[in-house]
């Protein structure tokens, strides 16, 4: 039951704005439609993966975690999330799909930052949907420049302006600088 509240507040706990809150709402009740479910709704629609053309079972697990054409991707942004978080992180797939965190180490501001970036990643893979090519770090990254954005104009709406600097985006806008610097960043 612990486990299902802390589903359920990670939604709220995902930024400021709504656009995000709404999408993070529709992945966890699974309101994207898989070629699993499509070929139920209309047997002539094929159950196979769009993307690997290899999996019967395209489910929300093979799409969103499981298929080969998406691991890279995953592999990418666990590499961007550890270098933000070091130490305290672990890419699970339970995190992926559910917002579940193993560790009980973690701030408030740092499950924020993480659910965030998780639903980026996320949306970035809704955006190639019904398609054989997976999103890339650097559509991840030009989405998460927009959202750090977004959420620095509608923090300082809803309080006193305060500078981005004490934000908990700074490590992570940071992290993005150090890569556009490095000349095969993808």
């Amino acid at each position: 039951m612990e486990d299902k509240t802390n589903i359920l507040f990670s939604v709220k706990l995902t930024s400021y704005s709504q656009f995000w809150r709404i999408f993070h709402w529709k992945f966890l009740h699974r309101s994207f439609l898989r070629p699993e479910k499509l070929s139920k709704m209309n047997p002539s629609n094929s159950k196979l993966c769009w993307r690997c053309h290899l999996s019967t079972n395209a489910d929300w697990s093979h799409i969103f975690y499981d298929c080969t054409n998406i691991k890279p991707y995953w592999n990418e942004i666990n590499k961007f999330l550890q270098a933000i978080y070091t130490d305290i992180f672990v890419l699970t797939k339970s995190l992926i799909l559910l917002n579940v965190v193993n560790s009980n180490n973690m701030k408030k501001d740092d499950l924020y930052l993480l659910w965030t970036m998780l639903a980026i990643a996320r949306k970035c893979i809704t955006r190639r949907w019904n398609s054989n090519v997976a999103p890339t770090m650097l559509e991840f990254l030009s989405s998460l420049k927009k959202c750090i954005l977004m959420e620095k104009r509608t923090k300082e709406l809803r309080t006193f302006p305060k500078p981005l600097v004490n934000s908990p985006w700074r490590k992570v806008l940071n992290l993005i600088d150090t890569l556009q610097m490095e000349p095969n960043s993808s």
